[in-house]
């Protein structure tokens, strides 16, 4: 304000004054211009009002494309004073070269396009002007035409620029360059270089700028600073950029910023290199260029490849590419300028340049002019086009690039790249434009950079030894055509992998029997060395093996060489050679492949590293040719490429592989082997399996069964296989149910007379303590049985009877949780008040029985049991079942959480995801919607990272993510529907740079992209249901429907805890409505609201109400068609119901009908008809004429229900009838309908098909209808015959059924008759309706009666008969192809012949006799052409079916099931036209029948029926007896007494004997899983006191009893008693039946003959072992240490010689008799127990001490202890290793004791000499282990020559694993060199004659220990092996076994 009022005070028109506020008023001499540099501008402010039109003018040049020329902008304001200004600008910019005007106003943004290359360092004129009161745009650009429009803020007849812009009061300032500290919102580039002529109009004058308000970095004239000073040497080429100078060094020989380098930079390009140069940095900085240079020199040897590439679109919208190519072919250097895909300028210049000398080529292009320059010799090509420009991508490619002809093959149809390798050879002097892009190189400049190798190699030098990079598995290379005696291949190579396939090729051979044998020959390496296999091919022989030692994977060059020669097959490995011999001449047999096999292999298995120097049989592979050419016909090159070989080891100094999986580098980087763990994904980090069997059921799985968990997901526990139960039902919810069974023998005895005390450890299948745990903590309900089955033994839960659950909690309750009670305490049901029914203490069976369902308190894994030998008198017996653990559902499954979304638009938001914990967020959902929005994330301020779940289709699940501004999907198409109304589970899981996104059951893996922290993180709020912007149509609605389970951040969270009563869209609870009450009715459908539901009706017109549960179509009527039948039905006196909407729906099985008729008291009518043709008639009356309108339907009368709705329309100018809602079947009249208003007795002109009575006078209102008729002498219609229902006139329905119950000829129902197919054999049903009336046709059916199933039959008594006269026409007058059937029965006695049938007129006749003879006489044209005799007890009766068929010359006759045939002359049978059946009475008039003349023959006496005669094919049926039955003519005469109908006659069908199978077992419906074996024999017992339960001697039964479908099977299974210390007792129930003594003899007399037998056997085979063993130790050819690589299995647990005395030097403990020695004897083969992991290793180290492994000597009494004592491991000292044996543990326990005593450290005293130690160790005895060195497999590997296992598959003794824990897991079934459970021998004994175990042939269980004093010792067993009869299995869960000795008892 201070200013303007100074300036207005001054008076001066031309303000030339200084400001004393901050800015400064300058008068300068501005005809020289002004040079503008970084941050420079200019500023002047003009009095402008209102009414002033703006016109600005400059010049300027540049070599820069951006910068500001001028802008006009307000000054600061204040907004609240011009609160309609929200923003403004008024401004000219360079913009990628192009002249652009801006004008900016609040909301309206303009933009205008001049020109393009304007900065070319030339001057250029510009001029804008700016009408503020029409808004008229005016620019002129240099000479070119103006530019003129108009600005649509102008056209605003509100809020226009001049109601807005009020310059007097706002003040505004002209900005020139730049913005300076300007506080606009607007961004520019700053102006570099000049600008003079700065004009502005004031006042009508368009004047040149003189005084500025602000000067800032702007030098007066237009600066070169060339001239000033210039830098450049040796005639370099001085570039003025205005703000400095440059050098151009092109041609000087030159190079550096001043060229002040004599000596250009080179570069050696070895074909798998290349170099970029940037021509610009960020997108906007693309230019189109008129003017440019490329320039380079180059020298190589090779023939072809790419010198320099640059590409690009076409800017200005048009399609098209711009290029410059350059590139050597053979020899020939060709180059390309293209400025479209039709203006290219092409060259080919020189000869022979790949002469290893150097050559110059320079490309400059000028505007539509290039020039082409090889060596000096210059080539000029022009262009027509006015589009001259070049629009080049960013980065010109020199040298080649990684797929160059991709984007001119894909823009061009004719690709000017005429080669696509790199090139090979040198580079020095490489230009573009001024830029030298080999000393940007060198000097670490970014705009030049270098691709393809480790780091570029300077100079020039010859290019040899390329090498080929393997960059993953399963890159092969295969080469053809090596067949013959001899192969040689060597190579360098260079790896870090320690098992790959390296070489694959076939072999030939001839065996010494002649044989030709092929054979696979690979080379692995293995364990880091190399490995031949060979493996034959179509025969049952072993593969063989063979190592190289010496290690080659080490990540260093390392040379290797395969020869095939003669006999012998050689591998060299760094000239360590090893061979194989062939007994024949082997000879390689075809291909040889590189890098892979052509077997299957793992995934993995494939060579990942590098190649080089590869020779073939003497020659040389060049990989620069081979690689880069189309190979020879059979070659393969796959994914090999060549690079410098950057070969990093990413796992040396990292372990990113989780849960054991296996770490493999390659050029990617990291992967990792997760097939031998639980675990998917990048890092193995992502479990497979679900933690429950709910997780499974939740997630779509339906079927039970056996299924693999993870109950901890992923943390470090193992996967384990349980049962499933699905669909389990729990408080009207279905759950998948987890079953866990253990090892308690059902009814295991524990209690009884002179049963110790005992405490039994319940192990579960599969599942260790910590899996229990995690399973009945994440469950929401578990539950286990107890039952406790008593005689006289009493229970006394918590004093006598203790469980303990795997939490370690104590248990004294039994089904509920009340302290010392059973259920039957809750109520009171106990005996005698009791808190448990055994606790009685009866002599009888009593049962206690419950289940626990406190989590925390299960499952069982402690039983302790006192006996009651204090408390109870006489026999007693206690047995103890305990079923498997149960447990389902978890919060997230619970529908108690979930909540539901009744709109599309509404959203519950939630606290955004933690990044600190865990990546994982799942929920369920439930839906009818097709489309919905489930949720979405949307980022903040900080992370604009975001993703979204939304349900695109019904089988479409999408998943968005946008990290750091890539954008990702998943998508998800599932066969079935996912808007079904079922819960569907949805699951983010984000780890380790990889998001696993889940449907059910599908998932899919996403890798992220890097982000800047190195963490991914989704920090903004959670939004359940509708999307960020709810009215854009775009986006898909919000879900409408259910949601639960909603876990992240580490838990679960309560939605019902989000809504509240304010939220009306969203309600607590989740109730499918539809799904569960199912109340729409009549067929509608159901449309969930899930907080309600509506029904949408099927028929709109007949069925109403909330559920649509009003039907009118219930309301019917039938009407038969007769006179009478049909309704006439007054409806009230309103005449408009006339007009009123009529609906109703009929059905029939007639084409003509009327079915109703409504009319007045005025004779206005409307009537509707069935009419002939399939046409339905309906007709009303328009004043005095009749109106007809007719639609056809084809299906009028097929008997189905038709509905018809007659409406009017359109207020009543349109009627319209349609059927069934099919507008294809409706008709319309397009006009009113005009009724009569006065009465007329005759009002139509017309003729009337109905004519009510009408008398002369008028009556009284009134309104009728007639219904399916009208009176015979009103109409000339026919009534209708069918149903007719649901009639509705307006909004009144005709109560069809009450009218119809008054009427005696029209039925109140309509119920189809004919639905129940009630008429048989292929009779014809008719309906009638009414109530299921129908009349069957039999005319088609061989039967007759009601419903067609009447046998057409007669009784015939000797002296009756049928004679049925018919008239043959068509083919049946004459025919050679008659057929005729019957069924007859007969009982007859007499020795005499009976007639059955006779056809007059050629005489056919059959008869029987009683002799088992049937004699068939056919007589065709009176010519006997055959006899039949047919022996069969035919008067047997029995129905016995006869058949006669002739076709032309052959007769087939068949009597039953037996056939015959016979040949005739085939004269035709002429006039049959009369059928007698059952005999000759003397009434026939007949004529020359032989029969007549024959002696004894009678007229049959039995039954016959189905008499069928069919003279001629396809002609007319003679079906006597069924004319008969029905009298439907007079055809048929009965002769004699009458015939009755008969019994039906059934002819037995052939006998099919059926063998019925025997079922034992239900089938169970599973997932195709089934258990691992699991034998862990009974429950552990510990005895507290006393002796252990009594053997029996009769072994208890127990029946079981399988009920199948097919039968039922008993089956009797035979329990020990007793399974010594092992197992406890099944005792036998009083009542069962004992087995019989000699029974009882018999068993036990075969059992100990058998155990005999295989303990001799067992000693045999030891004694043998141990031989071997002793053989194998001395003449082993290098040390090992037997014992610890001895399997234990190789030693079976049989009983030994007695015990030598003890020598001096046997190291002894001595025990009291309460001590034991307690210690872990090695590491057990479970995964993740005693402290050795699977996969991980856990060698110790070496400088370990003895005091990490302590021995514990003395234990504190166990039966009285409740505390779990640790079990330490032992440290032999003496061995350098972990004791693997007791004997060790003594040894090192009586070292100890001789240090004590002697006074010295136990860690370094030594018992023996290192001399004896020494001669040990050369002979045959213990060997010295190193444990940090010694990593070698507990097995036997390969060696040499071995021999291995035959199959392809085979498990080989060696892995790649150095863990022994995890090669003996993986190899278990090798049972001799790769077993062992525990990894170490059992009893470590260098002679075989040190302590043994006895075997004490009473107790035969009970193992002995080796002193006789009374001990208890506590041994680790898992690796025993036991016989087969009484072994456990230990594969699932060790066992640990007390094992009790007493005095007495040894």
């Amino acid at each position: 304000m201070e200013r303007n009022n100074f300036a207005w005070i001054l008076g001066l028109q031309f303000l030339s004054v200084i400001l004393l506020n901050d800015v400064v008023l300058c008068q300068t001499d501005v005809t020289a211009g002004w040079t503008f540099s970084s941050g420079g501008f200019l500023a002047f402010s003009p009095n402008l009002t209102a009414r002033d039109n703006q016109r600005i003018g400059l010049s300027f040049r540049t070599k820069e494309p951006h910068g500001l020329l001028f802008c006009h902008i307000p000054k600061d304001y204040n907004r609240t004073e011009f609160p309609l200004l929200q923003s403004y600008k008024f401004c000219s910019e360079l913009y990628r070269g192009y002249v652009r005007i801006v004008y900016v106003l609040n909301d309206f943004t303009y933009n205008l396009t001049l020109s393009k290359a304007i900065n070319d360092d030339r001057w250029h004129d510009i001029e804008v002007f700016l009408n503020t009161t029409s808004g008229i745009l005016e620019v002129v650009l240099d000479r070119q035409p103006k530019q003129t429009d108009i600005l649509k803020a102008y056209l605003q007849t509100r809020y226009n620029p001049k109601s807005i812009l009020d310059w007097r009061r706002l003040g505004s300032v002209v900005l020139y360059g730049g913005l300076g500290k300007s506080k606009s919102s607007f961004t520019y580039n700053q102006f570099i270089g000049c600008m003079r002529n700065l004009k502005y109009l004031h006042n009508g004058v368009f004047w040149e700028i003189r005084t500025f308000s602000n000067v800032s970095d702007v030098t007066q004239g237009c600066i070169d600073r060339c001239e000033q000073d210039n830098p450049c040497e040796g005639g370099g080429t001085c570039i003025n950029k205005y703000d400095k100078a440059v050098c151009d060094c092109f041609e000087t020989g030159r190079e550096g910023d001043t060229c002040q380098i004599l000596d250009p930079t080179e570069v050696t390009l070895q074909g798998f290199e290349w170099l970029t140069f940037d021509l610009y940095q960020r997108p906007e900085d693309r230019v189109a260029m008129e003017n440019s240079r490329y320039s380079l020199q180059f020298k190589s040897e090779r023939g072809s490849g790419v010198l320099l590439y640059a590409v690009g679109n076409i800017a200005d919208g048009r399609t098209g590419h711009t290029h410059v190519i350059a590139s050597v072919h053979n020899g020939v250097v060709k180059a390309s300028v293209a400025f479209s895909d039709q203006h290219k300028l092409e060259q080919e210049m020189g000869m022979s340049v790949n002469d290893n000398q150097w050559h110059n080529l320079t490309i400059i292009h000028r505007k539509t002019v290039v020039e082409f320059y090889l060596d000096g010799v210059m080539y000029r090509k022009a262009s027509n086009t006015s589009n001259y420009y070049l629009n080049l991508d960013p980065k010109v490619y020199i040298g080649g690039g990684d797929n160059l002809v991709k984007t001119v093959g894909k823009l061009s149809p004719m690709p000017a790249l005429k080669v696509t390798r790199n090139f090979v050879g040198c580079l020095k002097n490489v230009y573009i434009n001024d830029a030298s892009v080999l000393y940007q190189l060198s000097t670490n400049i970014t705009t030049s950079r270098y691709y393809g190798g480790d780091q570029v190699q300077f100079g020039c030098s010859k290019v040899e030894n390329v090498s080929m990079t393997f960059p993953k598995s399963g890159t092969t290379l295969l080469l053809n055509g090596y067949t013959g005696k001899f192969l040689k291949v060597s190579f360098d190579l260079r790896t870090v992998r320690e098992q790959s396939i390296i070489f694959y090729t076939q072999l030939e051979t001839i065996t010494p029997e002649g044989n030709m044998e092929y054979l696979v020959f690979e080379v692995w390496i293995h364990d880091r060395m190399p490995l031949m296999k060979f493996i034959p091919l179509y025969s049952d022989k072993r593969v063989k093996t063979s190592r190289v030692p010496m290690e080659v994977s080490n990540n260093q060059w390392n040379s290797l060489s395969i020869i095939v020669t003669g006999s012998q097959v050689k591998v060299a490995a760094n000239y360590v050679v090893k061979s194989y011999d062939f007994e024949g001449t082997v000879m390689s047999a075809g291909h040889i492949v590189i890098g892979y096999g052509s077997r299957n292999y793992d995934v993995h298995d494939g060579f990942v590293g590098c190649l080089k120097n590869l020779v073939i049989n003497g020659e040389d592979f060049d990989p620069i040719e081979r690689l880069n050419s189309a190979p020879p016909p059979g070659d393969i090159i796959s994914g090999v490429f060549m690079d410098s070989c950057h070969l990093i080891d990413y796992c040396q100094d990292t372990l990113p592989c989780q849960h054991h999986g296996k770490c493999l580098s390659d050029w990617m980087g990291v992967s990792c082997d997760c097939s031998r763990t639980d675990y998917i994904g990048k890092t193995c980090q992502f479990p497979k399996y679900r933690t429950s069997c709910d997780g499974y059921y939740q997630a779509g799985s339906r079927v039970s069964g056996v299924y693999i968990i993870d109950v901890d997901g992923d943390g470090p526990l193992n996967a384990t296989y349980v049962q499933c139960i699905m669909g389990y039902k729990h408080d009207d919810e279905l759950f998948g149910k987890t079953v866990v069974e253990n090892n308690l023998v059902p009814e295991t005895q524990i209690r009884g007379d002179e049963m110790a005390d005992m405490r039994m450890i319940i192990n579960y299948r599969e599942l260790s303590l910590k899996h229990l745990l995690n399973l009945t903590s994440k469950s929401e309900w578990c539950q286990q049985k107890v039952q406790y089955n008593c005689y006289n033994s009493p229970l006394r839960l918590g004093d006598r009877t203790t469980f303990k659950a795997a939490s370690g909690q104590f248990v004294d309750y039994m089904g509920q949780s009340k302290p010392k009670s059973c259920p039957c305490s809750l109520d009171d049901k106990c005996v005698q008040g009791y808190n448990c029914n055994c606790d009685a203490g009866a002599n009888e069976w009593r049962s206690d029985e419950g289940y626990n369902k406190v989590n925390v308190q299960l499952p069982i894994t402690e039983v302790t049991v006192l006996q009651n030998r204090d408390v109870v008198d006489g026999d007693s017996n206690g047995t103890l079942t305990l079923g498997p653990l149960e447990c389902w559902a978890n919060d997230e499954s619970l529908s108690s959480m979930s909540v539901t979304f009744k709109s599309p638009f509404a959203s519950l938001q939630l606290k955004g995801m933690d990044p600190s914990e865990s990546g994982i967020l799942s929920f369920s959902f439930r839906t009818f919607s097709s489309s919905a929005t489930l949720l979405h994330q949307t980022g903040d301020s900080n992370n604009n990272n975001n993703f979204k779940i939304t349900l695109v289709a019904g089988q479409h699940l999408q998943f968005d993510f946008e990290i750091s501004a890539s954008v990702m999907k998943s998508d998800f198409y599932t066969d079935l529907p996912i808007n079904d109304g079922e819960w569907h589970l949805v699951i983010i899981e984000i780890n380790n740079g990889q998001i696993r996104c889940s449907l059910d059951l599908l998932q899919n893996i996403l890798d992220v992209p890097s982000v800047p922290d190195g963490s991914l993180q989704f920090a903004g709020p959670l939004f359940l249901g509708a999307p960020f912007n709810v009215g854009d149509p775009t986006q898909i609605p919000g879900l409408v429907g259910c949601v639960k389970g909603m876990r992240y951040n580490g838990a679960i969270h309560d939605l019902t805890a989000e809504v509240d009563q304010s939220m009306t869209d969203i309600v607590q609870g989740c109730t499918p409505y539809c799904k569960i009450m199912k109340p729409c009715m009549n067929n509608a459908t159901c449309v969930e609201k899930w907080d309600g539901y509506e029904c949408e009706c099927t028929n709109k017109w007949a069925h109403s109400g909330h559920n649509c549960e009003i039907n009118i179509n219930e309301n019917v009527a039938t009407f038969s068609g007769l006179p009478s039948s049909y309704l006439d039905i007054s409806v009230g006196r309103d005449p408009r119901l006339i007009d009123s909407t009529i609906l109703l729906s009929f059905r029939s099985r007639v084409h003509r009908g009327l079915l109703f008729y409504m009319y007045d008291d005025l004779n206005n009518f409307i009537q509707l008809e069935v009419k002939t043709g399939y046409r339905l008639v309906l007709s009303f009356n328009q004043f005095q004429t009749i109106m007809s309108r007719e639609v056809k339907i084809p299906d009028i009368a097929d008997g189905e229900w038709k509905q018809v709705v007659i409406e009017t329309l359109n207020n009543g100018n349109i009627t319209k009838l349609t059927v069934n809602d099919d507008e294809s079947q409706r008709t319309i009249f397009p006009f009113r309908r005009f009724k009569l208003t006065n009465y007329l007795q005759n009002p139509f002109t017309s003729k009337e098909t109905i004519v009510p009575e009408r008398g002369p006078h008028p009556r009284p209102p009134f309104v009728r209808i007639l219904v399916g008729g009208a009176d015979v002498n009103s109409t000339s219609l026919p009534n209708f015959k069918g149903c007719i229902r649901g009639l509705k006139v307006g909004d009144q329905l005709i109560d069809l059924q009450s009218n119809a119950k008054r009427h005696p000829d029209v039925e109140p129902e309509c119920i189809s008759g004919c639905a129940s197919t009630p008429c048989k054999n292929s009779g014809i049903c008719t309906e009638r309706w009414g109530s299921q009336d129908f009349e069957c046709n039999c005319d088609n059916s061989d039967y007759t009666g009601k419903t067609c199933d009447m046998e057409a039959s007669g009784v015939f008594d000797g002296g009756n008969a049928v004679e049925y006269r018919y008239r043959p026409y068509g083919s049946a007058v004459m025919t050679t192809s008659e057929e005729f059937s019957f069924v007859f029965k007969s009982n007859c006695t007499e020795e005499k012949w009976m007639l059955l049938a006779l056809w007059w007129a050629s005489n056919v006749i059959l008869t029987l006799k009683n002799d088992d003879k049937m004699i068939k006489n056919f007589k065709l044209q009176k010519i006997l052409t055959g006899l039949f005799n047919e022996k069969g007890k035919f008067c047997d009766g029995t129905a016995h079916r006869f058949t006669y068929r002739r076709n032309s010359t052959t007769i087939y006759i068949g009597i039953d099931r037996t056939h015959y045939g016979a040949v005739t002359p085939g004269t035709p049978m002429k006039g049959l036209d009369t059928v007698i059946l059952g005999g000759i009475v003397n009434s026939h008039n007949l004529q020359n029948v032989e029969v007549l003349t024959w002696p004894n023959v009678l007229n049959f006496t039995g039954c016959l029926s189905d008499v069928i005669y069919i003279p001629a094919r396809n002609s007319m049926r003679v079906r006597p007896m069924k004319e008969l039955r029905e009298l439907k003519n007079g055809s048929v005469t009965v002769h004699g007494s009458d015939i009755v109908q008969c019994s039906p006659l059934t002819v037995d069908p052939p006998t099919v004997e059926v063998t019925t199978l025997s079922t034992t077992e239900e089938p169970i419906l599973t997932n195709g899983l089934t258990m691992p074996p699991w034998n862990p024999g009974a429950a552990v017992t510990h005895y507290l006191n006393g002796k252990p339960p009594p053997k029996q001697t009769t072994p208890l039964t127990t029946t079981t009893t399988v009920t199948t479908t097919t039968t039922q099977v008993t089956t009797t299974k035979v329990t020990a008693s007793s399974h010594g210390n092992l197992t406890g007792a099944v005792m036998q129930k009083p009542g069962t039946q004992p087995l019989d003594e000699f029974t009882i003899i018999l068993a036990v007399s075969l059992i100990t003959t058998s155990v005999l037998i295989a303990v001799i056997i067992a000693i045999i085979l030891h004694c043998i072992k141990r031989r071997q063993q002793k053989y194998y130790i001395k003449h082993a050819d290098y040390h090992r240490d037997y014992e610890l690589k001895q399997p234990l299995h190789s030693h079976p647990m049989v009983p030994s010689p007695p015990l030598r005395p003890h020598s001096t030097h046997m190291p002894l403990a001595t025990f009291d008799e309460f001590s034991m020695v307690s210690a872990t004897l090695g590491p057990s083969l479970r995964r993740k127990e005693n402290g050795f992991t699977p996969g991980k290793i856990n060698t110790l180290p070496a400088d370990i001490r003895n005091v990490d492994y302590p021995v514990q000597r003395s234990f504190q009494p166990l039966p009285d202890s409740d505390v779990d004592y640790p079990i330490p491991n032992v440290y032999s000292k003496k061995k350098n290793r972990p004791a693997s044996s007791i004997s060790e543990v003594l040894e090192e326990m009586e070292r100890q004791r001789k240090a004590k005593e002697l006074g010295v450290d136990p860690d370094t005293f030594e018992d023996s000499p290192k001399s004896t130690r020494s001669s040990v160790n050369q002979g045959d005895g213990e060997l010295e282990w190193d444990p940090q060195t010694d990593r070698t497999p507990l097995t036997v590997n390969p060696d040499e020559d071995e021999t291995l296992d035959s199959s392809e598959d085979r498990i080989s003794c060696s892995t790649d694993s150095s863990d022994p824990l995890k090669v003996l897991e993986e190899q278990s079934d090798l049972t001799q060199e790769c077993n062992g459970d525990s990894g170490y021998e059992a009893e470590s004994q260098r002679n075989g004659e040190d302590d043994q175990l006895l075997v004490d042939h009473d107790t035969a269980d009970t193992i002995t220990p080796p002193t006789p004093d009374d001990s208890k010792m506590y041994y680790d067993i898992s690796c025993l092996t036991y016989p087969p009869h009484d072994s456990p299995n230990f594969a699932s869960t060790p066992r640990k076994l007390l094992i009790d000795h007493f005095q007495n008892d040894t």
